[in-house]
């Protein structure tokens, strides 16, 4: 687990799965250095919902068919691919569809749809292809190889772009509920460990929402005062609104790390302002965040 090396890099020793006393459950490791000792927990946040999985299936079983083409001279720059309905479409009669209008491009049987020009250089784009039916809309454009050009596997030379909606504090939030009283009342300062992998990203928003609680602004009656008042509703991982919650682990530590970025990945580091066992946060080489003030 590559979020072990953040704390190895800090000077402790991590043992696995040490005994807690009351429970035959075991959490990933305790963490040793000197007379500092506390659990860490390591979860992986891959925050996408069960329906994008679906999605991103069907249009990979797709993507996989148009790219299996053997196509001459050309590039494929997939503009748009939409999947309208709850049904697999056919990659393979989507293909087969793409196939025969280009083939039909080169016989003449159907105009360029747009002005063809050749030279050697790529970046002259000459039209589009859709299909389009109640299933699925795929947009693509031809784009000229250079004679230069390596031809490698596969037919598709831009994949369609990606955009996302929402951020990671559901998943965040989940991950760290499942972990948090797992292990009963503990004996020692309990860290819990998120490692946010996705391509949607993560950011400070995102963490500060998961953990301190949805952002809302409260205006003011007074007519006068035409600015809202930013703070955080109470269903964050610390504090719902029935009071502190989840006192049993003692902060949360986030972070986006895989094997490239290891000595770079980002983290956010905070205090359970209500925890039972302190965890003495000045014992790191890491910026961390506390809150200040009423909460």
């Amino acid at each position: 687990m590559f979020i072990c090396q953040i704390f190895k890099k800090q000077g402790f020793d991590l043992v696995p799965h040490p005994i807690v006393k009351g429970t035959s459950k075991r959490p990933d490791f305790l963490a040793v250095k000197n007379d500092f000792e506390f659990y860490i927990e390591v979860k992986e946040a891959n925050y996408v919902t069960e329906s994008e999985v679906a999605s991103s299936k069907r249009e990979s079983a797709i993507l996989d068919a148009i790219n299996r083409l053997i196509i001459s001279d050309f590039w494929l720059v997939i503009k748009e691919l939409t999947i309208k309905s709850a049904a697999q479409p056919s990659g393979k009669s989507i293909a087969r569809a793409i196939k025969l209008k280009i083939e039909e491009f080169a016989s003449g049987c159907l105009p360029m749809p747009m002005n063809s020009k050749e030279n050697d250089e790529l970046g002259s784009v000459i039209g589009d292809i859709v299909i389009d039916n109640d299933d699925v809309r795929v947009v693509i454009d031809l784009l000229p190889q250079s004679k230069k050009a390596i031809k490698g596997e596969g037919s598709i030379g831009v994949y369609p772009m990606q955009t996302f909606w929402g951020g990671p504090e559901d998943s965040i939030r989940t991950s760290i509920r499942k972990k948090a009283t797992r292990y009963g009342e503990l004996d020692k300062p309990y860290l819990i460990c998120i490692n946010a992998l996705s391509t949607k990203g993560v950011s400070r928003e995102g963490v500060e929402f998961a953990l301190l609680g949805s952002p809302t602004v409260i205006y003011s009656a007074d007519p006068g005062a035409c600015e809202g008042k930013w703070k955080f509703e109470k269903d964050g991982v610390f504090l719902s609104a029935r009071g502190p919650q989840l006192t049993r682990e003692s902060g949360v530590l986030v972070t986006n790390v895989f094997p490239s970025n290891i000595h770079v990945a980002p983290h956010w580091f905070y205090k359970h302002p209500f925890a039972r066992n302190e965890l003495y946060f000045s014992e790191f080489d890491l910026s961390y965040h506390h809150l200040v003030g009423s909460y």
